[in-house]
Order: C-alpha cells, then sequence, then structure tokens
C-alpha cells in the first residue's frame, strides 16, 4: 500500500471506509467521511473521488473552535453531500469539489469568497451564517435545489434582489422563503 493511501486511511480511521488507486491512480474513497474537530486542518494528500458523503464538523460546543481553514485536496467529484459546520477558519470555497451530486452545506464558518464554489450542484447551497456579500459567481452555477443564505451579508442587504436564477429560494435572516 503507498504511503499516500495510508496516511488518508490512518486521517480517517474508519473500516467501514475504503482507499484505493483506481487505474489512472487517482485516490477514491468509497464510504463516507466524518470528521469532528479533529487536529487536521485539510485533507493531507489529493483525492479524487469519494463516493459518499463528507462532514466536517467544528466543535460544536464552541464558535471558536473547528479545525478546517482550507478545502485543499478535497474531492474533485463527491457523489453524496458535502456538508461544513462551524468552521470558522475557513473564509473560501476555493479548491471545492467541481462536481457535487447532492448538497453543499457550509454553515457557521467564515466564508466570505464563494468564487471557488463547485460548477455543478445537484441539489441544495446552504451557506448561512457566514460573511458572504457577493453571490454573483451563482450565476454560472448548475444548482438543482435551493439556494438558502440565512444571516449573510448579502440576506441583509439584498432582501429584494432579483439577480438570482427562476429555480432558486433565498431564505432570509428572518425564515421567510423569497422567491425569484
Amino acid at each position: 500500500m503507498d504511503n499516500e493511501v495510508l496516511t488518508l486511511m490512518n486521517m480517517l480511521n474508519d473500516k467501514y471506509v475504503h482507499v484505493y488507486r483506481d487505474e489512472n491512480n487517482n485516490i477514491i474513497v468509497d464510504g463516507s467521511i466524518i470528521i469532528f474537530d479533529k487536529q487536521y486542518d485539510e485533507f493531507p494528500v489529493k483525492i479524487h473521488q469519494i463516493n459518499g458523503s463528507i462532514n466536517w464538523y467544528g466543535n460544536i460546543s464552541d464558535d471558536s473552535h473547528g479545525s478546517l481553514k482550507s478545502l485543499k485536496n478535497f474531492p474533485d467529484i463527491v457523489n453524496g453531500n458535502v456538508y461544513i459546520f462551524n468552521n470558522p477558519k475557513l473564509t473560501s470555497l476555493d479548491e471545492c469539489p467541481k462536481e457535487i451530486l447532492g448538497s453543499l452545506v457550509c454553515d457557521h464558518c467564515n466564508i466570505s469568497d464563494i468564487s471557488g464554489i463547485a460548477k455543478r450542484i445537484n441539489n441544495c447551497f446552504i451557506a448561512s451564517h457566514n460573511p458572504i456579500s457577493d453571490i454573483s459567481v451563482l450565476e454560472n452555477v448548475n444548482i438543482g435545489g435551493n439556494i438558502e443564505l440565512i444571516d449573510t451579508i448579502w440576506s441583509k442587504t439584498h432582501k429584494e434582489d432579483t439577480s438570482i436564477k427562476d429555480s432558486s429560494v433565498i431564505v432570509h435572516e428572518d425564515n421567510t422563503p423569497k422567491l425569484f
């Protein structure tokens, strides 16, 4: 077994997750990855694809903690959801997966820059409780479900913005859905 696969297996420490290389030498993960406020601030090696979801939780009891700093080495393709919660060191979606077959949820982080968002999200994009002020990049993203931006700078200053595609729903901090 090569060092990168072994490094990732040691990080995940989950007997139900299978890590291997495909015929093109890309790292593939079969199973869902769940990380609870560990010492890791990013994946230690590049993952090409995960056949499952990624759940990266910061310290739920203390908003000032959360290990994730960067989406560096995140998979290019996620055949499930990407759920990132309570990681205030995460400030951008740079190096976000290119394709997410489920939802992308980034709540209670410190994300101000979403320009690195996936080009395709089959379900919802939820980025509540982040200092996001510019969502113009979403015009070029294929999002199959709702967009929720509760308690963001954007939702506080653009309550009547109609620049989002017709299929989107924006939920403001007062939890009132607004159809565009």
